[in-house]
């Protein structure tokens, strides 16, 4: 089975969201940033507020896939940020509910991946930061996704 990248893009968004209080947002992931909250996410909801991006694919292989469909094997980045908001003076608690939001974030992208055949998703690295000036803690999660991309 092939796993088109934006149907895997999709899949990740939809597997996510499934977690409790979590909402995908609808900008451009790259607009998600910790300096400042987009106008386009409400207060209400940024708190779990999610994007995922695939910002880069490389392609390891052609392969044959029967009836002359041919199929590269592709690796494809897969960035998920989220929001999280910190307690009144940056409580340690609220930190490690932000770390206990990405190991949730973390589990629901790797048991899916194990379920499924569409793809083989490895945890690459998290990146968090923390703006002084504002409430919120920015989690980047990067996954790499081995998946078969169908050309014809």
């Amino acid at each position: 089975m092939t796993a088109e990248t934006s149907a895997l893009r999709e899949a990740i968004e939809a597997r996510v969201a499934l977690l409790s209080g979590w909402t995908l947002v609808d900008i451009p992931p790259q607009q998600l940033a910790v300096t400042d909250v987009p106008d386009a996410v409400p207060d209400s909801v940024a708190h779990l507020a999610f994007t995922v991006d695939m910002p880069r694919s490389v392609f390891e292989s052609e392969r044959q896939q029967g009836a002359g469909a041919i199929a590269m094997l592709a690796k494809t980045d897969l960035v998920i940020r989220f929001l999280a908001r910190t307690r009144p003076r940056d409580k340690l608690d609220s930190f490690s509910a932000a770390l206990d939001a990405e190991r949730d974030l973390v589990r629901q992208v790797l048991v899916w991946s194990a379920v499924r055949a569409q793809a083989a998703i490895t945890w690459r690295s998290t990146a968090r930061s923390k703006s002084p000036s504002n409430p919120w803690y920015l989690v980047e999660l990067t996954f790499e996704a081995l998946h078969p991309v169908t050309l014809s």
